[in-house]
């Protein structure tokens, strides 16, 4: 995923198979020139090489000429069906006909592959009542339906709302895994990779982190306000009918410089402009389960990715990995880094 500064041009990318061919959107304006029907060709090569250096060799001039010659296709808006997925017996809703999201994060098609195999479990569960089987379907579905869309419109959100609902957790997320692994779950994106995970779990794992982070952060301020009052009471010369107008002063200094240190750290990863998976990338979190911080960018052979996933799946490293000449981005089965 990469992303202009001035935000004209965005380009997300997915590993289409293993041999490192990727399924690439690249995203303009309406108004641009270049999203326009037989747009040119050699103007918009010039675009990519300017603003896009990394990707353009990666980038075919027969891709370049079909790009140019196509006409723009918009980008759906996030939107799902509830409660009810079906009708009767006789009529049932899936895949876009129940949850509309961009396609960034490669969670359209397979929540709607989803959606098919939990019909044809729901029909096998109920074969000589189909209205039940339809009942049984929206009662599974539905529910994550809502939950998609919810999750992936806090993605896409622009501007300072973005910053807050999207690219703050991120940072969040990192620094509190980092710490304390065993009670914070890894960032949002990798969760939405991991197999056997629902999105609505996803969303309850989330929200439980962030009121853990609120409260932990809370708790630490007010922690370091109360043992800097103890300390500067104890060591100070003060009258005692000042003490409580002067500790109290120094409560609020106290949280003050909490505030400012959670601030600093948020502010050292964090730049105006900066693309979610820049925000991974600098923080060296991990994008799925099998993808750790440090395999990002490296091709391991066939024979050896199997063992590979074993031992990423347990939470350890292979050191004797392989590596071989590293793609600009990689992912597998999810969002590809930088």
């Amino acid at each position: 995923s990469a992303r202009t500064k001035d935000g004209r041009v965005v380009l997300d990318a997915l590993p289409s198979d293993n041999h490192g061919v990727y399924c690439a959107v690249l995203l303009l304006k309406a108004d641009d020139e270049y999203a326009q029907p037989d747009s040119n060709p050699q103007g918009l090569r010039a675009l990519v090489d300017e603003t896009l250096p990394q990707f353009s060799p990666l980038i075919s001039d027969e891709t370049i000429l079909s790009v140019a010659a196509k006409s723009p296709s918009n980008i759906p808006r996030f939107r799902y069906v509830g409660p009810a997925l079906h009708k009767g017996s006789s009529t049932v809703l899936l895949g876009d006909a129940i949850h509309t999201v961009k396609p960034y994060f490669g969670l359209g098609v397979n929540s709607a592959l989803e959606d098919v195999l939990a019909l044809r479990a729901a029909l096998d569960e109920h074969p000589t009542d189909r209205a039940a089987a339809l009942f049984a379907y929206t009662n599974t579905r539905a529910e994550e339906a809502e939950a998609l869309v919810r999750i992936s419109r806090a993605l896409d959100r622009p501007g300072f709302l973005g910053f807050v609902t999207f690219i703050l957790p991120i940072i969040m997320d990192g620094i509190f895994q980092n710490l304390a692994p065993q009670w914070f779950e890894l960032n949002t994106i990798a969760l939405l990779q991991r197999d056997g995970i629902s999105f609505a779990e996803v969303g309850r794992i989330k929200r439980r982190d962030r009121l853990l982070q609120i409260v932990l952060l809370v708790f630490g301020a007010a922690t370091v306000s109360t043992l800097s009052n103890a300390f500067l009471s104890a060591t100070a010369n003060i009258v005692a009918a000042d003490r409580t107008s002067d500790t109290s002063t120094l409560g609020v200094v106290s949280l003050f410089l909490v505030v400012a240190f959670g601030v600093s750290s948020v502010l050292r990863v964090w730049e105006p402009g900066m693309a979610p998976a820049d925000v991974l990338s600098k923080t060296l979190q991990p994008v799925t389960d099998v993808i750790s911080a440090e395999d990002r960018g490296t091709i391991v052979d066939d024979e050896e990715e199997d063992d590979d996933d074993d031992d990423d799946r347990s939470g350890g490293s292979n050191s004797d990995k392989s590596s071989k000449n590293p793609l600009p981005f990689i992912g597998k089965g999810g969002l590809p880094l930088l």
